[in-house]
């Protein structure tokens, strides 16, 4: 099922090397801190990255317990 892929790859986009928008990134925080770099910003955002997953894994587990179809004409059981 999509959603669940979805659920488990989204949040871990943000700290993968291979993130479009990583070096833009790693260029912005180092106008605050000049000794920052890709180790800098992994550590910096990987606290968001667990309350999305986190997040999104209840949403996930809420959603098929409450029995709301996963989009039109499909259905919840597989």
């Amino acid at each position: 099922m999509i959603v669940g892929y979805r659920v488990g790859d989204g949040p871990a986009n943000v700290v993968t090397p291979l993130m479009v928008y990583l070096a833009f990134v790693v260029l912005q925080v180092q106008r605050w801190r000049k000794s920052a770099g890709l180790g800098t910003v992994v550590a910096m955002m990987l606290p968001y990255t667990l309350v999305l997953l986190v997040t999104w894994t209840a949403f996930y587990i809420l959603w098929y317990l409450i029995g709301i179809p996963w989009g039109p004409n499909a259905a919840l059981h597989v």
